[in-house]
């Protein structure tokens, strides 16, 4: 069998617009769901060691789950992901009032960001095309934003997500995915005994609002320090300040390198599953699902409880604008983002 891509309907939002579901497979029986609906991944089932295949990302089973879509489960979130401080940006000498939706920040573009929007899907050979207009100002942001994310499944079981976004206007524009794994199963419970290992030689520290201090701290010593590849459970809990100050990690993380490169491996050793993922972005989020109580509309009637999720957001750093010495996430009129996430599945040997 070679890899295939379907569609079809999948209910109705609200507003009565009729909702796909597009489903990606390959040879190996490595299956991908994605709706336009937010442009969100449903599922994504692989198999364990033995050959039992499981759906490793936490969601809803519905449509009304992606429509509203509280918890970003497995969304695509633009245009700008993650936080901003004060909820505005400066942008050509002019400030932009954003939506407060996170204390006195804004995160991930609030209501208008394209996380609740629809979006146009055209299947082109092996490759799902996901299309999306927001007008000028419809996220607070200046600016029309044509937007194009692309996925496709390869034969050696790596799922590709390309982001394309080009605005008529001077703007921030900085995509991510925020699919919440669990390398055991979406209703597995905790992710303690799962090992992440990262090229992630600095951290930076947030203030109680969750908003990076401008900081770069190195992870020497700390429980930031994936670099040779640590289990969540070990520090998950701890006394940390940085992490006993959100119940767990909710930090963004920088990482080694330049351009499209291999920056993580996650693994669970119970099941053989694992995880690689490849940016050409200077940072990620690490998220470890703090506190989370979800069970409302889940998949399966599931109960998502604390650390039952791992979510890598590749990003520039959350507060750019404020901070001149790294990436800027701001493009001028008709210059056009560009950027490449990869998520690739596999097997320990038994």
């Amino acid at each position: 069998m070679q890899m295939a891509i379907s569609a079809k309907q999948w209910g109705k939002r609200s507003t009565g617009e009729e909702v796909t579901l597009y489903t990606l497979i390959n040879q190996n029986g490595v299956e991908v769901q994605i709706t336009d609906c937010g442009a969100s991944i449903v599922s994504l089932r692989v198999p364990d060691r033995n050959g039992v295949f499981a759906d490793v990302i936490l969601g809803y089973g519905d449509v009304s789950g992606y429509e509203t879509n509280k918890s970003f489960f497995g969304a695509f979130v633009g245009r700008n992901a993650n936080r901003i401080k004060q909820a505005r940006v400066v942008l050509g000498g002019k400030t932009w009032e954003l939506e407060r939706n996170n204390g006195e920040n804004n995160l991930h573009s609030g209501k208008g960001g394209m996380t609740y929007r629809m979006f146009e899907g055209t299947i082109a050979g092996e490759t799902l095309e996901l299309r999306c207009k927001v007008p000028h100002l419809g996220d607070g942001f200046p600016g029309n934003l044509d937007c194009c994310v692309t996925y496709s499944l390869s034969e050696d079981n790596a799922l590709t997500i390309s982001y394309k976004g080009v605005s008529d206007h001077d703007t921030v524009i900085n995509m991510t995915n925020h699919s919440h794994f669990n390398l055991a199963g979406h209703n597995s419970g905790s992710i303690d005994t799962q090992v992440l290992q990262m090229d992630a030689p600095f951290f930076t520290p947030n203030g109680s609002d969750c908003m990076p201090t401008g900081e770069i701290l190195s992870v020497a010593g700390t429980p930031f320090d994936f670099t040779e590849g640590r289990t969540f459970g070990e520090d998950i809990n701890g006394s940390f300040e940085q992490i006993a100050l959100f119940g767990g990690y909710d930090h963004n993380l920088v990482l080694a390198g330049e351009g499209l490169r291999r920056f993580a491996t996650a693994t669970d050793p119970d099941s053989g599953r694992v995880m690689e993922a490849w940016t050409d972005l200077p940072a990620v989020q690490l998220y470890t699902c703090n506190g989370m109580n979800v069970e409302e509309g889940t998949k399966e009637k599931s109960r998502y409880g604390n650390h039952q999720a791992f979510c890598l957001e590749t990003q520039t750093f959350p507060g750019a604008t404020d901070m001149p010495w790294v990436k800027s996430p701001v493009y001028k009129a008709g210059q056009e983002y560009n950027s490449t996430t990869i998520y690739k599945f596999s097997v320990l040997d038994k």
